[in-house]
């Protein structure tokens, strides 16, 4: 016996925002939070930066500037973990590679699923310069400010710091395997026609 489709309809999702009555603006107006929340964007593209290196490893080469138009050919965050993800998992190439290269892609699946809710967040302040700044990091039902909640300056520089730690990880998780695979790469010729 088929057991019939559970059908689907609106519920009043509950609302659980933090901003108080009275005015407010759809921006952020706190110059602090506006500072860290830039930091932390602009941190997270030197993340960016450093993951041609992982897929340049991931893929057996040593060409991270190669593996970098690759990666920066794909704009779906989802998209780039699951490729980086996939090969560290199924290419045979990697089976010695450490945990370590399977730590970093959660870090790194954490942290950009971090920064996407905030970039594409609502944004709220109160009142005016200084007044506290809340975020609606996602809302089903449109009424993002009934959901938004208040946002510090200190959340926002933690994760700057740990996308600093995290580019800085795979630069030296990476650096000495590619160095190597570069090295002996230049003393074998036949091997830099199939990976320049």
């Amino acid at each position: 016996m088929n057991t019939p489709p559970t059908i689907k309809r609106f519920k009043q999702v509950p609302v659980t925002g933090e901003i108080p009555a009275g005015a407010g603006a759809f921006a952020i107006l706190n110059s602090k939070i506006a500072a860290e929340f830039g930091m932390m964007m602009a941190e997270f593209e030197h993340v960016e930066n450093a993951m041609p290196q992982m897929l340049a490893v991931l893929l057996g080469g040593y060409d991270a500037n190669t593996a970098g138009y690759v990666l920066r050919a794909i704009r779906n965050p989802k998209t780039k973990h699951d490729l980086l993800q996939h090969l560290l998992e199924k290419a045979p190439v990697n089976h010695a590679l450490p945990e370590t290269f399977d730590q970093i892609l959660v870090e790194y699946q954490r942290l950009a699923s971090q920064r996407n809710r905030l970039a594409h967040g609502k944004w709220f302040t109160s009142d005016n310069e200084g007044s506290p700044v809340f975020v609606s990091e996602s809302s089903v039902d449109g009424l993002d400010f009934l959901h938004a909640k208040e946002i510090k300056s200190e959340r926002l520089a933690k994760m700057a710091d740990e996308m600093r730690a995290l580019k800085v990880w795979v630069y030296t998780t990476t650096n000495e395997i590619l160095t190597e695979r570069q090295r002996t790469a230049k003393q074998n010729p036949r091997d830099q026609k199939a990976n320049p």
